[in-house]
């Protein structure tokens, strides 16, 4: 451990950091936003319209321009953010190169996402006028179901590598778990998180044949076997309850909901404007800014529902191994690595948190004991 992993108020300090820089953020790309529609969309609608004659280039190089700009305007607050602060709380273990490199690589993944989508969205805008909400929610929850399938193996390994889990005994307790409980497992990995953090995690990744249990080469280092058994044990409890199906239905339904309330805000934006209609390309920057908005209000809805699953596999844990001991100082020890605030507001815990405090955790292990 370092010095001052285990101090409360490092780790409250640490939290309090992160949660300024989320706000910050939320009060720059609202800011951001403001400025581009007011100073900004019309001359380039304008000049795209002149420049190019395609109906989809239009509103392609439209959409390049607007990312561009609200790229540029949180670079500064990510670099900060990831690169930074986290360097400042010696938890990063990433050269500036190193980050340089991820953030080329993810911002090229995401252009290639978010153009094929912007196409996707104009393809139905322009053929589908009164359900194009409808048409877009569908389309949307294809491409989240998708995403979520080729996760474990196109997308983590551009950043990480795959480790063989080596430990036989670790192996052989993992394999009577999911034995014991009924649960199928397609593969468990470690992966090389050490080389850009000190952090420690593991995670339930991907859908059928695709799904895995990856455990960070941190958590390995630095947890007993027995530790690491509550940790995939709660993984299992995912798989076991379906956690993954379920998350992806509270985001269908949340998807339609998103894109209704979209489509009566834009039908309105038009005919207050004078827009052409809904594929008019000075609509766009209105459309990214409702989804944004309503992403924010519906976050303490997501986390809730979030934590509620986390709980359940929480418990699942701790029946199926049968030792809250382990768990208990599971808990203890990812909130010294990972610095994690044990107990934190009411109001962070609805805004920030997807998983139940690190004290309500460990509360759960000893009332479990008891």
């Amino acid at each position: 451990m370092n010095e001052g992993e285990g101090d409360p108020k490092r780790r409250k300090k640490y939290a309090l950091v992160k949660s300024r820089i989320f706000l910050v953020n939320l009060l720059l790309v609202t800011c951001a936003l403001i400025v581009f529609e007011i100073q900004f969309a019309g001359p380039l609608a304008s000049f795209t319209g002149k420049a190019y004659s395609n109906y989809y280039a239009v509103r392609l190089v439209f959409a390049a321009a607007f990312f561009t700009y609200l790229y540029l305007v949180q670079l500064p607050l990510r670099m900060i953010g990831s690169f930074y602060i986290e360097h400042a709380y010696d938890l990063s273990r990433q050269s500036l190169s190193d980050w340089i490199k991820d953030e080329v690589k993810s911002t090229i993944l995401s252009s290639l996402l978010t153009f094929a989508c912007i196409a996707g969205l104009y393809f139905i805008l322009r053929n589908f006028e009164q359900l194009w909400w409808l048409f877009c929610a569908i389309a949307w929850i294809m491409v989240s179901v998708g995403l979520t399938r080729i996760l474990p193996v196109f997308i983590i390994p551009l950043f990480y590598k795959y480790l063989p889990l080596q430990d036989e005994s670790l192996k052989e307790k993992i394999i009577k778990l999911s034995n014991r409980e009924g649960v199928d497992i397609e593969d468990i990995s470690l992966i090389d998180l050490s080389r850009k953090t000190r952090k420690a995690n593991a995670a339930l990744v991907g859908l059928g044949k695709t799904r895995k249990v990856i455990i960070s080469d941190t958590l390995k280092e630095k947890f007993t076997n027995e530790e690491i058994e509550a940790v995939v044990a709660h993984e299992f409890g995912h798989l076991k309850y379906r956690h993954i199906h379920k998350l992806l239905l509270f985001s269908g339904i949340s998807t339609f909901l998103v894109f209704y309330a979209a489509y009566l805000m834009i039908n309105r934006i038009v005919t207050e404007s004078g827009a052409a209609g809904a594929d008019d390309p000075i609509i766009f920057p209105y459309f990214f800014g409702i989804m944004f908005l309503m992403g924010i209000i519906l976050l303490p809805l997501k986390n809730l529902f979030s934590r509620i699953l986390e709980r359940e596999a929480d418990m699942f844990a701790l029946k199926a191994i049968d030792n809250s001991e382990n768990f208990v100082s599971v808990m203890k020890k990812l909130a010294e690595m990972n610095l994690a605030d044990t107990d934190p507001s009411k109001l962070r815990k609805v805004f920030l948190y997807d998983h139940p405090p690190i004290s309500e955790r460990i509360r759960m292990g000893e009332e479990f004991e008891g």
